[in-house]
């Protein structure tokens, strides 16, 4: 029987894209009708739904790794913020100890107008 694909399976890409992204078992169907290799995929995943320990264990992996990217990615975030942080503390740092110094200045200049007097 000769497939004449719907719109939407104009290419295998296309094919490959309904098979993935659509939840509608018409398209599946016609997916499957005209691209036969997709059956024996079609068939795992379906078969897939019924291991539910192999399907936790599978999700429970995905969050593991979902969680350890995360603690990863705030740790970045967390030591960008220490680097900034740090570098306004050493601008300010700075700002004081040149306060510092001019007040030391101001303070020898007032004690020597004073022994003037």
């Amino acid at each position: 029987m000769l497939c004449v694909p719907a719109a939407f399976l104009k290419t295998k890409l296309e094919a490959w894209l309904t098979f993935i992204g659509s939840d509608r078992p018409d398209d599946i169907l016609e997916v499957v009708r005209c691209y036969p290799e997709f059956r024996e995929l079609y068939q795992e995943v379906f078969e897939f739904r019924y291991q539910k320990r192999e399907l936790i264990e599978m999700y429970s992996k995905a969050l593991s790794i979902l969680d350890a990217n995360t603690v990863e990615y705030m740790v970045e975030q967390q030591k960008k913020e220490i680097r900034k942080l740090t570098k306004a503390l050493e601008s300010k740092t700075k700002a004081l100890e040149e306060e510092h110094r001019e007040v030391e200045r101001l303070h020898a200049l007032l004690e020597a107008m004073e022994t003037k007097k």
